[in-house]
């Protein structure tokens, strides 16, 4: 279709398996990545494309999910 925009390129937690040395640049690529999920669930909700919304919402799901899991295996740094 003519004027479809391109959906956001994703990170995906199982490429190259998963990475051995979680880095504050990884996290921040998680979060960037869904900052523009967000914002593209949002345009599509407000054009009425559903299912787009629909596979935005679960890749959302699956980065805070990993993002979750790196938070729960990381022990806590003191804070000074």
């Amino acid at each position: 279709m003519s004027g479809e925009q391109a959906g956001p390129s994703f990170v995906t937690p199982g490429d190259a398996a998963a990475p051995s040395v979680v880095t504050t640049e990884l996290i921040q690529k998680y979060l960037d990545e869904n900052q523009q999920l967000i914002l593209a669930i949002l345009e599509n909700q407000n054009v009425g494309k559903l299912a787009e919304c629909a596979k935005y919402q679960t890749k959302l799901q699956e980065n805070l999910m990993y993002l979750a899991a790196i938070a729960d295996a990381k022990p806590a740094e003191p804070s000074e």
